[in-house]
């Protein structure tokens, strides 16, 4: 069990041993205020994971995402703005770089993020990142996707080794798979969590999680009555 966290200095990094925490790193990165990591642009896009069996820090500075790997003893910076979604392409706009996940299938690092024209889909190659998509599927402004009742639920997880895509729009839940190719819409309007059904209340949208469990794909979200859940 590892703990991430930002501190004003920078990074901290803690290790269960079984009894208390080990402080593995302190200040590293220097992702401090001082640097402009108190801007939520960027702050709020940190993400760690593991990615086949190391630990990796994933976020997004003014410039562009940076990958950082835990070597055991500090972090390895893999890439610096790659990709550039930086400042001066729009990724300073809140329904751009709240979207950005990294997610972990098959043992390769994934990056996922909704661009004002559709959602973009980047995979590490251990040297860099290789575009796999870019505005498939289109989920863009102009189709309404620029509404924080829609893209503050996009949800990129693996299940059984393979890259699945879930998100509410205004009619309902909306799940696509990755074909090695582009994107195979699996559901459209299943569930119906539909705006006329009370699901563009913060309330209700806000809760909705994807998640794998033995395989499968459930969906968690609290409507007025309670909680749903649901598998695939």
């Amino acid at each position: 069990l590892y703990l991430v966290a930002r501190a004003n200095a920078g990074i901290i990094v803690q290790r269960w041993t079984g009894s208390g925490w080990q402080r593995l790193a302190t200040n590293d990165p220097g992702w401090a205020d001082s640097n402009g990591w108190a801007d939520v642009t960027n702050y709020s896009t940190i993400q760690a994971l593991d990615v086949g069996g190391d630990l990796h820090l994933v976020a997004r500075a003014n410039a562009g995402m940076i990958v950082q790997r835990w070597t055991g003893s500090s972090w390895q910076r893999l890439s610096t703005n790659d990709p550039r979604w930086a400042d001066d392409n729009g990724w300073s706009d809140v329904t751009n770089y709240s979207t950005i996940q990294a997610v972990d299938v098959g043992g390769d690092l994934h990056l996922i993020a909704r661009a004002n024209r559709g959602i973009i889909v980047e995979r590490w190659t251990g040297s860099g990142w290789q575009r796999l998509a870019t505005n498939d599927p289109r989920w863009a402004d102009d189709n309404g996707w620029s509404d924080v009742t829609n893209y503050s639920t996009i949800q990129a997880l693996d299940v059984g080794g393979e890259l699945y895509l879930v998100a509410r729009a205004n009619a309902g839940m909306i799940v696509q798979r990755w074909t090695n190719g582009g994107w195979q819409r699996l559901a459209t309007n299943d569930p119906r969590w539909a705006d006329d059904n009370g699901w563009a209340d913060v309330t209700n949208y806000s809760t909705i999680r994807a998640f794998e469990h033995d395989g499968t794909l459930h969906l968690m979200a609290r409507a007025n009555a309670g909680i749903y859940l649901l598998r695939y």
